[in-house]
């Protein structure tokens, strides 16, 4: 869907919502624990490497300020190049992982 639609992937309530939502949900997953977007974001960078550090401190900030960082302005394309690569990243990893528990 971010991939069909990268003008709207790059949103920064889209980028919030991806970027820290899909990783707490695989968090939940990894632990049987619930926590924080900021947590979720912790657990991003901490499982899936400085790699993502960028993207997920963009969500941060957009989370905290209500508003971007500036980081990616005039890349919008990368920036919603990144959250479509990360929330797959994350979405497959957490799906491996929940066969892994049904086994």
């Amino acid at each position: 869907l971010l991939r069909q639609h990268p003008d709207e992937a790059a949103r920064p309530d889209i980028v919030e919502w991806f970027v820290l939502g899909v990783p707490r949900l695989h968090h939940a997953i990894v632990t049987g624990r619930l926590t924080s977007k900021d947590g979720a974001g912790h657990h991003a960078v901490g499982t899936f490497g400085e790699r993502w550090r960028p993207v997920v401190a963009e969500a941060l900030t957009s989370r905290a300020l209500g508003e971007p960082s500036g980081r990616y302005d005039g890349q919008e394309a990368r920036l919603a190049e990144e959250v479509a690569a990360f929330a797959e990243l994350v979405l497959e990893t957490a799906l491996a992982i929940n066969v892994e528990l049904t086994k």
